[in-house]
């Protein structure tokens, strides 16, 4: 397993786990499909992390980034 931000740009890979305590964060990244076992892809590194997950993007901040392992 190996943290989202650690991907290299337009790798897809599933999601295995995400470590946020929070679980306000958790239930909005769960509105967008973001759960564990959803196929994501790497769209951007910079300026900001940006995933895509079926037809959804999200602009991901670099600390909810690292709370995302996935298997590649």
């Amino acid at each position: 397993m190996v943290r989202v931000l650690e991907l290299a740009v337009g790798t897809t890979a599933s999601i295995a786990e995400i470590t946020t305590s929070t679980l306000a964060r958790v239930e909005k990244l769960a509105a967008f499909g973001i759960v564990p076992g959803s196929v994501i892809r790497l769209v951007a590194r910079r300026p900001t992390c940006v995933i895509a997950c079926g037809e959804t993007s999200i602009a991901l901040e670099d600390e909810i980034g690292r709370d995302i392992y996935v298997h590649v």
